[in-house]
């Protein structure tokens, strides 16, 4: 079985920072993103040119298991449980 996991933390009020935690099985990748606007103004470039172009930068599937996971997330949170993206039904 192929298992994917996400973890977010909110660390609370404290300095400005974006750290990003890649891994998997094989490898550990860790950054601080420290410019946000820039990001920003890239991502949004993406998403205007996929628009122009009709070739989405991300696929229809991985953007729904984004949503569900967001999903899971709120009710893991309300319900004090631990919640499974195969739970929700999109």
């Amino acid at each position: 079985m192929n298992q994917e996991v996400l973890q977010i933390n909110c660390l609370g009020n404290m300095n400005l920072m974006f750290k990003m935690e890649i891994f998997n099985k094989n490898q550990y990748i860790t950054f601080d993103v420290k410019d946000n606007f820039c990001m920003f103004k890239r991502m949004l470039w993406h998403f205007i040119h996929s628009i122009k172009t009709r070739n989405p930068v991300i696929e229809a599937r991985v953007t729904v298991n984004i949503m569900k996971v967001l999903i899971a997330g709120k009710i893991s949170k309300s319900e004090k449980r631990p919640v499974t993206i195969d739970e929700i039904g999109l």
